[in-house]
């Protein structure tokens, strides 16, 4: 359970930093926050803020909000759980600085068409080193009633897979680059793809009966993004 409060339908906002914890921000101290410092990119001052680390991923609950969306800092995917206590609202970058679909939006893109937006589940980020050092990012999709388990990827990379390959070229120099346009254009249409599959479901629980989610245009709120470091966009995957 990600969330530290006593209900009364709050919006908890969460990035997930760079070892794959979600945390939450705030400008001033806090019970439950650690201080961080970090230099600012523009003034190079030091300057503080505080986290608030959610270990055990979000609350458990049903998606209530699933859409890409642009602000002042790029294209987002924002993806929320709805459980008794209120709103886990995860923000995730789309793209990385070199313009190729991010890690997580991927990972998610693999995930969500196997998604049954019926049940209840949790949100997990994950960030780990592969057998050949690369680190991988991900978040994990558990069903927590039922028939327990992770959600099943329904796109794959590899030799197997379905994901387009990146496609390896050489300079004149020797030097070996990737173009992963065929492989994003593929996820980027499977993100949008599941977007919409949400929006229609919402229409259909809606038009059941169901009480809409009012809370969901607050779900929005532009928060900046974590710089992450970009050092895997080269990696052949």
């Amino acid at each position: 359970m990600a969330r530290k409060t006593d209900g009364g339908g709050s919006i908890t906002y969460l990035k997930i930093n760079g070892n794959g914890v979600l945390y939450e921000t705030s400008k001033v101290p806090k019970e439950g926050f650690i201080e961080v410092s970090y230099q600012d990119k523009k003034t190079k001052e030091e300057k503080v803020t505080y986290h608030c680390l959610y270990n055990a991923g979000t609350d458990e609950g049903k998606i209530s909000y699933l859409d890409i969306r642009e602000t002042p800092y790029g294209k987002n995917l924002n993806i929320s759980v709805k459980s008794e206590n209120g709103i886990d609202a995860i923000q995730v970058p789309l793209f990385t600085a070199k313009k190729r679909l991010s890690p997580y939006a991927k990972n998610l893109a693999c995930l969500l068409p196997n998604l049954d937006f019926n049940k209840v589940v949790s949100l997990v980020p994950s960030t780990k080193k592969d057998q050949n050092g690369y680190t991988d990012k991900a978040i994990f999709i558990n069903y927590v009633e039922g028939d327990k388990g992770f959600v099943k990827f329904a796109h794959k990379f590899g030799d197997n897979g379905d994901i387009p390959k990146a496609v390896k070229t050489t300079a004149v120099d020797g030097t070996v680059e990737y173009d992963f346009k065929e492989q994003d254009t593929f996820l980027y249409n499977v993100l949008a793809k599941e977007v919409q599959r949400f929006k229609d479901f919402q229409n259909s629980n809606n038009s059941n009966g169901s009480t809409p989610d009012t809370n969901v245009p607050a779900e929005t709120k532009d928060v900046a993004p974590q710089i992450e470091n970009d050092s895997q966009d080269d990696l052949p995957f």
